[in-house]
C-alpha cells in the first residue's frame, strides 16, 4: 500500500474529528456558562445540546477511524476504497477545513457578547408590535355585558386574543411590559393606541436613536428571536424625556411614565412620556420571545 494515502487518510479523519468535537465542546461551554441562550431560543436549546452530543460521537469515530488506519487495519472502515486518496487536491481540502476550523477559533477567542443599537439600525426598529394591519380589520362586537370594553376593544376572530388582552391589561393600574409578553403587549398597544392613551405603564431594554426622532427622544427596545441570534428582531416604544440626551446607545435602563402619541416617519405610534428613569445592568437573558400560549 502507498504510505502517503494512508498518512493522508489519517490526517483528513482527525481534522474531522477537532472540527465535529470543537464545534461540540463550544456549544457545552456556552451551555455551561449559561451564554446559550445569547445565540439560540429557550425551546430549540435541548435540541443543540443534543447536537453538540452527536457530534462529539461522530468526532469519537472519526478518531477510532484514524487509529486503525494507523494499525493498518482498514477493513473495518471502508475497505481497500480506504486506500485511496478521495477526489479533491489537497489545497482544497486546506481550505476546507481552514472555513470551519477559523470561525471556529475565533468563537472560542472572543467573549460572547449581545447585540445592540448597531444590528438594530440595519434591520430597523419596530415601533408597532406584530402584525399591525390588522388593526385596521378590527370590527366592533358589543356584547350584552361588559359593553364599555367592548366598545373600547373592538375585534374580529383575527384579533380577538389581543382584544382580550386588552381589557386584561386595561384593567391594571400601570401596564408593566415584561420579558413575558413583550411582543403581545406592545402588539395590543398598537392596535389600541386611543384606549390606552393616557394610561401608565413601564418597561425595560436598550437605548436606540435614529434620525426619524426628535432629540428629547429615544426608543427603548428588545431583539425579539423566534429561533437563533440570526433571526432577531428589534422591537421597542418611542420614549420621551427632557434627559434624552444623557442616555447614551446600548445603556440599559428601566422607565416609567404616561403613554401618549406621536408620529415616526409619518406613522402614529405609541410613546411614553417618562416621569421615572433607572439605568440598569443588561438581562441575563438580552430576548424576547414570542408566547406561544398566547391566545390558546
Amino acid at each position: 500500500m502507498n504510505e502517503r494515502p494512508k498518512y493522508s487518510l489519517i490526517a483528513r479523519h482527525l481534522a474531522r474529528a477537532v472540527v465535529l468535537a470543537g464545534i461540540g465542546l463550544y456549544i457545552a461551554r456556552l451551555s455551561a456558562t449559561g451564554s446559550l441562550s445569547l445565540y439560540i431560543s429557550p425551546r430549540m436549546a435541548a435540541y443543540t445540546k443534543l447536537a453538540s452530543v452527536g457530534l462529539c460521537f461522530i468526532a469519537a469515530a472519526l478518531v477510532y477511524q484514524a487509529l486503525k488506519a494507523w494499525d493498518g487495519d482498514r477493513s473495518s472502515g471502508c475497505g481497500e476504497a480506504c486506500g485511496h486518496e478521495p477526489a479533491g487536491s489537497w489545497l482544497r481540502q486546506l481550505r476546507a477545513g481552514v472555513l470551519f476550523a477559523v470561525p471556529l477559533a475565533l468563537f472560542f477567542l472572543t467573549p460572547d457578547t449581545t447585540i445592540g443599537s448597531a444590528m438594530a439600525a440595519q434591520k430597523g426598529m419596530k415601533l408597532s408590535g406584530v402584525n399591525v394591519a390588522l388593526a385596521n380589520q378590527a370590527v366592533p362586537e358589543p356584547s350584552a355585558t361588559d359593553a364599555e370594553l367592548d366598545l373600547l376593544f373592538p375585534h374580529d376572530s383575527l384579533t380577538k386574543p389581543y382584544a382580550d388582552y386588552g381589557k386584561m391589561l386595561y384593567a391594571e393600574p400601570e401596564i408593566e411590559i415584561a420579558d413575558r409578553r413583550y411582543l403581545e403587549t406592545l402588539t395590543t398597544l398598537s392596535f389600541y393606541p386611543d384606549s390606552f392613551t393616557g394610561r401608565r405603564a413601564s418597561i425595560s431594554g436598550f437605548v436606540y436613536r435614529d434620525d426619524s426622532i426628535g432629540e428629547s427622544q429615544f426608543v427603548l427596545g428588545r431583539f425579539a428571536v423566534q429561533c437563533c441570534a440570526a433571526d432577531a428582531i428589534p422591537y421597542g416604544i418611542v420614549v420621551e424625556s427632557p434627559d434624552a440626551a444623557k442616555y447614551a446607545n446600548d445603556k440599559w435602563m428601566t422607565v416609567s411614565g404616561t403613554l401618549a402619541k406621536t408620529t415616526v416617519d409619518g406613522v402614529e405610534v405609541l410613546m411614553l412620556q417618562v416621569d421615572a428613569a433607572t439605568e440598569i445592568e443588561p438581562s441575563k437573558d438580552p430576548y424576547v420571545y414570542p408566547d406561544m400560549d398566547f391566545g390558546a
